[in-house]
């Protein structure tokens, strides 16, 4: 009980009282029923709306008592109908409680539905303490398997391979733990959608703001500082900052792929295999498996749509930017105002853009998939406008 913010109780059908939880115990004391010192609420509550059917004395005590708090609560909510104080929705306010739901600002909606995540958040630690473990641990044993590698031609190919796993096998365990977290939500959405209490984009933005500060930051730095510096990237923090902004901002690609799969199917098996799917068409479209430009010219789009590409294709210079290049005694020393690393720079400029614009499309494409969705739940449901 002590997880409900508010409670109601029922006996036959009549309500015996309907407000906060923990105002509860003092509504009842003042009725004459004192809740014990080491008595749990619910049952509390639950033995006094209970008909006792054992023996005609007890049943006739428990009826008694049932009647006598179901009088009590009638007469409360009359006196508060007669001040203009109403505690609880009657049946004939129920039109207007809809209608100034429908009313509810873009602003009241991300406020109230941010606050709603952060407190199902806190009051679900194993949930924020899962995904620690997850980026400590994949990231210790990535950084064990790509643990120094050698700045030369022979580590190139492995440090491919370790932007690879960064941006590639940390995602898609990001994207079914999504998938998994979000269907519950989407349901109880889909209810509040239909109701016309949540628009779409207050649902996406107050989601990933009750998470900003405790995974979208903390998770991708954690997973960054472990991961970055046992493989020996560049030990600079440019670089260094540069390499958690993408971490970053693929993980949110990612989180938008699987609101999309979700958006889809709601049920787990059906958004899981079409994410797996998409997912191995985006695996092999990013250049790590087969060089893009040596695919069948029908398919080498792909790789402006897959969101790893960027990440770990070999003409990409993030690979020069987290690893310094191999040198040669023969070759002279490069000034630092080259064209090669402004072309450098405007590269990964570019590639920042490209994921963003990607991110922008993935969301836009999830507020129609959903806003279809619902329509067709309205019409199942029968829940339009009333």
């Amino acid at each position: 009980m002590a997880l409900f913010d508010n409670a109601t109780l029922l006996s036959g059908g009549a309500a015996l009282y309907s407000g906060s939880a923990l105002d509860a115990p003092s509504y009842f004391a003042s009725l004459g029923y004192t809740m014990g010192e080491f008595v749990n609420l619910s049952e509390f509550m639950i033995d006094l709306a209970a008909v006792d059917n054992r023996d005609e004395e007890r049943e006739r005590v428990s009826t008694a008592r049932v009647q006598y708090l179901r009088q009590a609560w009638k007469e409360r909510c009359e006196k508060v109908e007669n001040t203009k104080d109403t505690l609880i929705p009657t049946a004939s306010s129920e039109f207007d409680v809809l209608s100034e739901l429908k009313n509810v600002g873009f602003r009241r909606q991300v406020e109230v539905l941010t606050r709603r995540g952060v407190k199902v958040a806190l009051r679900d630690p194993l949930s924020v303490a899962g995904m620690a473990f997850e980026a400590v641990s994949i990231s210790f044993v990535l950084g064990w398997i790509f643990y120094q590698l050698p700045k030369d031609q022979a580590g190139i190919r492995s440090r491919t391979g370790a932007l690879y796993a960064a941006f590639g096998l940390q995602n898609y365990l990001i994207l079914l733990v999504e998938i998994y977290r979000l269907i519950p939500e989407f349901r109880l959405f889909d209810v509040e959608r239909a109701e016309g209490a949540v628009s779409v984009p207050a649902f996406l933005l107050s989601r990933r703001l009750s998470r900003l500060f405790l995974e979208d930051i903390p998770m991708p730095l954690i997973y960054s500082l472990i991961f970055y510096f046992m493989v020996g990237f560049r030990a600079e923090a440019t670089a260094f900052f540069m390499f958690f902004f993408l971490v970053v901002l693929s993980q949110y690609v990612t989180i938008a792929f699987a609101t999309l799969c979700v958006a889809i199917s709601r049920d787990f098996a059906g958004a899981s295999l079409f994410a797996n799917l998409m997912y191995t068409v985006n695996s092999f479209a990013c250049g790590y498996f087969v060089n893009a430009d040596q695919i069948p010219v029908y398919t080498r789009w792909l790789k402006w749509i897959v969101s790893t590409e960027e990440g770990t294709s070999h003409k990409n210079p993030s690979a020069d930017l987290f690893s310094r290049r191999p040198t040669s005694t023969c070759s002279a020393r490069s000034s630092p105002t080259s064209s090669s690393d402004k072309e450098t720079v405007l590269s990964d400029s570019c590639m920042i853009v490209l994921l963003l614009t990607k991110l922008a499309h993935s969301v836009q494409y999830i507020q129609d998939v959903i806003s279809s969705r619902v329509c067709r739940y309205r019409v199942r449901t029968g829940s339009g406008d009333r």
